[in-house]
């Protein structure tokens, strides 16, 4: 039988009649999320007529469809779910109680080093029940970052959890994957999201994207447009805007989440024009705040055409013609040498290469500095990222929204370990007028008992101090003086068990919080694979599922557990076992140390010369906003 649901509008508007097919709806009565679409697509429209009775309360009937389950039983067809979006019908799976559609492509395949358009419209049902491509560079080093993960340059794809129990209007969660913007994907596992969707009490739809790695994303000269990978989570992001609502969630209430260089990444999102609208609130682990194009993209680029071949021909479009043209692996290569280099600073292989890359600066412009793959960084273009963050931030130039920031005691613990002669080599190059930084340094932790045993716990603890405490602590400054809604918070808890595996955590020792120690505590995972009958690993699920359930609280809009930030005594919220408490200006005596301290570059072992320059003042366009009213919370604080 041939149905038609016909939306009328206003009566005096007079409007035409909206005929939608019977393939692409169902009657009002037990009606499914293709209705709920249909009007939401259509909100002007306040009459309903369906074919199986009629509906003249508009008010009724969307209070009918408010408290109808986002994916109902009207929905399956052969015991899987579907939606249908702008784009299409989308068919996925139910797998534990979550449903989830996987390897949804939210781009067209882009050309290699070409910005990406839009994906269009298909015909048919998408099949979403398997993983797509993750994309080039998720292997590191010729190791995969996940198990059976199969990589190609087609991998603009996203995945969406929804959560059992049928819900409309949802919250929305879109988390940015770490991996200096080098490796890692969607399908790595210690952020899957059945766990946020299946066990908060707080109802939210979780999404995971790919985005293009490495000089496929990141490529920077050669007549290539900058930022590829931000570009391609804009596009993710909305994708998001245009067809959440079809899944349940609510597009006006999307907070982003990323760890590490996903945080850096949601940082250029915060000041960029293009993204503003796309997201409402950011969740920031671990970001290094400022370092931004210290070793920039471009040096990296250069480095990766030295070993692929490319580097005898002429420049511009025969060079760009080249690099199109190699295999991916062996851009990948390169890329992967240089990464390994970077972990050997001070090394005789380092060293060599170093001598190496000063004989091929003359034919490719190299900067003087060193070849180092710590990440991929978003640069300036003056479109997508107008400038440095940190300068617009502080100018007030930014999307602002609720933000919270957290970061780990150790930061940069378990990612260098440098001894011997290169250490202060190394600390030179990374700190301007060192030995002065480092004698002021040294005083002022012995002030606190706190002096570092060895020359390897002073670079931590100057690096994780730089980096990450006391720069985070002057972007919260900058965010809370031009208007922001801030929290930061520190995880202080050593795992001694890793929640997603049961194994006892080596990574860290000493009892050190070291970076990415939080993840398995945000991403808890376990139940579905056995809970281990040691005591102290129950424990530790436990704290693991409070812990990440105040991530999903803040997205769904309850109050944070973390202290709202103020300039006067710049509060941090510690997180252990033993519950939230505050800490008051932390660090306060190391940060007066370290700011603006930091050199530009890394040093040139091989010459034992420094290409160090100190940092000139930060100079915003704009004077600095009133410090905003705070409300006071019933929080223990601790003085430090």
């Amino acid at each position: 039988v041939h149905r038609e649901i016909f939306l009328v509008g206003p009566l005096h508007a007079r409007p035409p009649v909206l005929k939608i097919p019977s393939d692409l709806a169902y009657c009002s009565m037990g009606a499914s999320s293709t209705l709920r679409a249909a009007v939401a697509a259509v909100s002007s429209f306040l009459y309903v007529a369906p074919c199986c009775g009629q509906v003249d309360d508009a008010a009724a009937l969307f209070q009918r469809l408010e408290k109808e389950p986002a994916l109902t039983e009207s929905v399956i067809e052969n015991g899987s779910p579907m939606v249908v979006t702008k784009l299409g019908k989308i068919k996925g799976r139910k797998e534990d109680s979550n449903y989830i559609f996987k390897g949804i492509p939210y781009a067209e395949v882009p050309e290699r080093f070409a910005a990406a358009e839009m994906k269009q419209p298909w015909e048919g049902t998408l099949d979403a029940m398997k993983w797509g491509d993750a994309c080039m560079g998720s292997m590191y080093a010729g190791k995969q970052t996940s198990k059976a993960v199969k990589e190609s340059e087609d991998c603009l794809k996203l995945t969406v959890w929804v959560p059992p129990g049928g819900h409309k209007s949802l919250p929305v969660m879109v988390y940015f994957h770490g991996g200096q913007n080098q490796r890692g994907s969607a399908q790595d596992d210690h952020m899957q999201g059945d766990v946020i969707t299946r066990n908060s009490e707080y109802p939210v739809i979780f999404v995971s994207f790919d985005f293009r790695l490495g000089i496929f994303g990141w490529i920077q000269g050669y007549g290539v447009t900058a930022n590829l990978g931000l570009r391609d989570q804009q596009m993710a992001l909305d994708f998001v805007r245009q067809n959440i609502a079809a899944f349940g969630g609510n597009p006006h209430k999307v907070t982003v989440w990323g760890h590490s260089e996903g945080a850096s990444n949601i940082l250029a999102h915060l000041v960029s024009p293009q993204s503003a609208g796309l997201f409402q609130k950011a969740i920031l682990h671990s970001p290094p705040a400022d370092f931004w194009s210290r070793i920039t993209n471009k040096v990296r680029t250069n480095y990766i055409v030295k070993g692929s071949g490319c580097a005898g021909l002429l420049k511009g479009e025969d060079m760009l013609k080249c690099l199109r043209a190699l295999p991916a692996y062996k851009l990948l290569k390169s890329e992967w040498k240089g990464a390994e280099l970077s972990h050997q600073v001070g090394s005789e292989k380092w060293t060599k290469e170093v001598e190496h890359l000063q004989d091929f600066e003359r034919s490719i412009e190299l900067p003087d500095n060193i070849p180092t793959f710590m990440g991929w960084e978003p640069v300036p273009d003056g479109h997508i990222v107008p400038q440095e963050p940190r300068l617009l931030i502080k100018a007030g130039k930014w999307n602002r929204m609720p933000v919270v920031i957290t970061m780990t005691r150790n930061e940069s613990m378990g990612m260098m370990k440098i001894e011997g002669p290169a250490f202060e080599q190394v600390m030179s190059g990374l700190f301007h007028d060192y030995d002065k930084t480092k004698a002021r340094y040294v005083s002022s932790l012995e002030k606190t008992n706190a002096k570092p045993k060895d020359e390897t716990s002073l670079l931590h603890a100057m690096i994780t101090d730089k980096m990450w405490t006391c720069d985070i602590r002057q972007l919260a400054t900058d965010m809370t003086n031009t208007g922001g809604q801030v929290h930061v918070g520190m995880f202080a808890h050593a795992p001694k068990y890793d929640p997603k595996s049961g194994k006892v955590n080596k990574e860290c020792e000493h009892g050190a919080v070291c970076q990415g120690s939080e993840l398995y505590f945000a991403f808890p995972q376990g139940r579905g694979k056995g809970i281990p009958s040691q005591p102290s690993f129950i424990a530790e699920l436990e704290f693991a599922n409070r812990y990440s359930a105040e991530f999903v609280k803040f997205a769904s809009g309850s109050p944070p557990v973390w202290e709202r930030f103020n300039v006067r005594t710049k509060p941090i919220t510690f997180y252990d076992k033993k519950g939230p408490f505050v800490v008051n200006n932390y660090r306060k005596e190391q940060c007066n140390v370290l700011d603006n301290s930091m050199g530009e570059v890394l040093p040139d072992v091989h010459k034992n010369k420094m290409f160090t320059s100190p940092r000139a003042p930060l100079r915003a366009t704009t004077t600095d906003q009133p410090q905003m009213s705070l409300k006071k919370k019933k929080t223990a604080v601790k003085k430090h």
